[in-house]
């Protein structure tokens, strides 16, 4: 099986994943350190998909090669291949946003719960809170993303 088609069931099931941690166990367990894993689950999948579309244009020998900083691969997403797919830029955007998010939350020395949200103290002690609401955004705004890159796939493997 292609390289493509494992990066993206990969992302399929972390997604999945996200999705029931979100609606069916954080309801049931109501704590807010689960909203961390969740975002984890969420990025992970996006850059799974993302990893699979670059994957998918090496492939076909649309691009030479993938860089191997994460930072070189996103620009290159972001900048060729989420134009040549009309990639909405919100799902570029979320993935940032988690990813910063992530970053804050390994860097962070303090957290704690406060109404309802789960709280990360920067160093420069500016609070980012994290509550279900933005998780649920972030699935629903991963759901569409990650079809859109299964499309994009799917639609040539097909003909194969």
């Amino acid at each position: 099986m292609e390289k493509s088609l494992i990066l993206l069931k990969e992302a399929q099931q972390c997604i999945k994943t996200a999705d029931h941690l979100c609606y069916v166990t954080f309801p049931t367990v109501n704590d807010n350190k689960i909203l961390m894993a969740i975002a984890e689950n969420i990025y992970i999948g996006m850059v799974s998909a993302m990893e699979a579309l670059l994957q998918y244009e090496k492939e076909f020998r649309r691009l030479y090669n993938i860089p191997e900083n994460f930072d070189l691969r996103f620009d290159l997403f972001k900048s060729n291949l989420a134009k040549k797919y009309n990639i909405d830029r919100t799902y570029i955007y979320t993935m940032d946003e988690l990813r910063k998010l992530l970053q804050l939350h390994k860097k962070s020395q303090m957290e704690f719960n406060r109404k309802g949200s789960y709280v990360i103290l920067a160093d420069d002690f500016k609070l980012k809170t994290l509550n279900i609401n933005k998780i649920k955004q972030y699935v629903n705004n991963a759901k569409p993303f990650i079809n859109d890159i299964d499309t994009i796939i799917s639609r040539s493997y097909k003909f194969r």
